[in-house]
């Protein structure tokens, strides 16, 4: 079975330190956290280390070609390697395999006094969600969706 995981991809304490003592144009892109997404499952012969390992690279090559100039990689990097060890120095890494969770699902399954509460709630998108929700319903049509489309 095909599913889709997901990379939280942080920067560390001692990027965050390096940061703050040598300022860049890059520094908020640097500093934020990311996520990446990758197909996986299936037949294959890769353990979820090969998948870590390739995104961990992937992002070095993405951040050295797409992201920063020449010059600000070398004042930021020096010599910018594409290898896990680099990423490790700087950047942290977590994996989810696939999504627990679709929030449009699980409105869907609350009892109809729940959701008509949530359509009374402080949260704008909540009451959005919950009154799409009870429209689908009350037309037959419940869309469950997917996790990221």
């Amino acid at each position: 079975m095909r599913f889709t995981k997901y990379f939280v991809i942080r920067p560390s304490v001692q990027l965050c330190d390096k940061l703050s003592a040598v300022p860049s144009s890059a520094s908020d892109i640097l500093l934020e956290s990311v996520l990446w997404q990758m197909e996986s499952g299936g037949r294959t012969m890769f353990s979820v280390k090969d998948d870590v390992d390739a995104v961990k690279v992937l992002f070095l090559a993405n951040l050295k070609t797409n992201v920063l100039d020449e010059q600000e990689s070398v004042a930021l990097f020096a010599d910018l390697q594409l290898t896990v060890n680099y990423f490790d120095e700087w950047w942290t890494v977590e994996s989810f395999d696939g999504c627990d969770h679709d929030a449009r699902e699980i409105i869907s399954m609350l009892p109809r006094h729940v959701a008509d509460d949530l359509v009374k709630s402080a949260y704008p998108r909540l009451r959005s969600m919950a009154a799409s929700s009870n429209q689908q319903q009350d037309s037959g049509q419940l869309d469950f969706g997917r996790c990221v489309e």
